[in-house]
């Protein structure tokens, strides 16, 4: 569905003089990741609101997730609408499991951003198929996603510690880490048995 809209969309701006005919498969590459982007998006606030009773957990989730996805790699589906599932589905199981720990002792929350920050400190960065890495590019990465694990890290410790922070935002940025390190989990395990 999101590639026949683009197709359709993209074909409108050939026709109108938008574009040109050789610059139709990179519009139309650039139109499915949008059109993708934006579904997983406004799914994510409607689950905030409507299904977890949170309705900001979407922007500290995004804030965490977004830039350690793009340093650190993970999973990626081979499909848009598996793509949507899966980043809906870490985004719905990991706050639901920051909730319970939290209901239950802080010290079961903070073992799992420290468990999250040893898988991505560890694992990352995992390369794409499409998106392969040099020798010089995968040592730059796993720097880059090192440092900003740690600094995630630490301000979400910090967030965590300080009362004056609404728990929502601490539990979605928590559950953030945790599902980036899940989708290097799950990256992995692709990996091995591809």
């Amino acid at each position: 569905m999101i590639k026949n809209i683009s197709v359709k969309c993209i074909d409108l701006w050939e026709k109108n003089g938008v574009i040109k005919a050789q610059d139709k498969e990179s519009y139309q590459y650039g139109m499915e990741l949008l059109l993708s982007t934006l579904i997983n998006f406004m799914l994510m606030v409607m689950i905030s609101i409507c299904a977890i009773k949170m309705p900001m957990a979407f922007l500290p989730y995004t804030i965490v997730y977004v830039p350690l996805r793009m340093v650190a790699g993970g999973y990626h589906a081979d499909c848009h609408w598996k793509c949507v599932l899966y980043t809906q589905g870490t985004f719905i199981g990991a706050i639901w499991m920051v909730e319970f720990m939290a209901k239950q002792t802080m010290l079961l929350v903070l073992s799992g951003l420290l468990i999250s920050i040893l898988v991505i400190w560890f694992l990352a960065p995992i390369e794409a198929e499409n998106k392969p890495l040099s020798r010089d590019e995968w040592i730059k990465e796993r720097g880059n996603s090192r440092k900003l694990e740690m600094i995630i890290g630490i301000v979400l410790l910090g967030l965590a510690c300080w009362d004056k922070v609404q728990a929502d935002f601490v539990i979605a940025g928590i559950a953030a880490n945790i599902s980036a390190a899940i989708s290097l989990i799950t990256a992995k395990v692709k990996q091995r048995n591809s």
